[in-house]
């Protein structure tokens, strides 16, 4: 809850669009009031005009929320963080699973080879309002390989995130 109405986050990601919209597109999230409407606060047609996944088609999930001094939190899951961990890891298998997503959905507008490989690392999110949203940070924290801001919680006064690493393990990060 925040400023009295329910923020709920999405996971929408890859699938078959036969409208002939992007194959792969970011999570949105809605809003709901105590008289049961709603309305959207991230994805198409948001009352502050911002995308899905926070204009990033990779932001799968709005993995986790927290309000903070005044602030709604949310933290994304990074989808493309996993591209440099399976490039690292699975090299007999890159090639294709790069064909195949990169041959495939090119012509759908798709994130290009350079932009999944270096624009990655879990991204989290604030807003006072409900509407206009700011990043606090756009790159897992400095580490591409964080591809998720997991959970938060306020302890002692204090935000705190679990950030998900498939590569490294967990990080948990405190404000300071």
């Amino acid at each position: 809850m925040f400023d009295g109405s329910l923020y709920v986050g999405a996971l929408i990601f890859a699938g078959i669009n036969l409208a002939g919209g992007p194959l792969i597109r970011g999570a949105d999230m809605i809003r709901i009031h105590a008289d049961d409407s709603w309305e959207t606060v991230v994805g198409p047609g948001s009352v502050g005009g911002v995308g899905s996944g926070f204009d990033k088609r990779t932001n799968a999930y709005l993995w986790s929320m927290e309000v903070h001094k005044g602030y709604l939190y949310c933290g994304t899951w990074d989808a493309a963080s996993f591209v440099p961990v399976t490039k690292r890891y699975l090299p007999d298998i890159r090639r294709s699973v790069y064909e195949f997503l990169f041959g495939l959905y090119a012509a759908q507008g798709a994130p290009t080879a350079f932009d999944i490989l270096t624009g990655n690392g879990a991204e989290l999110y604030r807003t006072a309002d409900g509407v206009d949203w700011e990043a606090v940070f756009t790159d897992g924290l400095g580490n591409p390989d964080n591809y998720g801001v997991r959970s938060m919680e306020v302890l002692g006064g204090k935000l705190v995130l679990g950030m998900s690493n498939i590569d490294e393990g967990l990080e948990i990060w405190r404000e300071q």
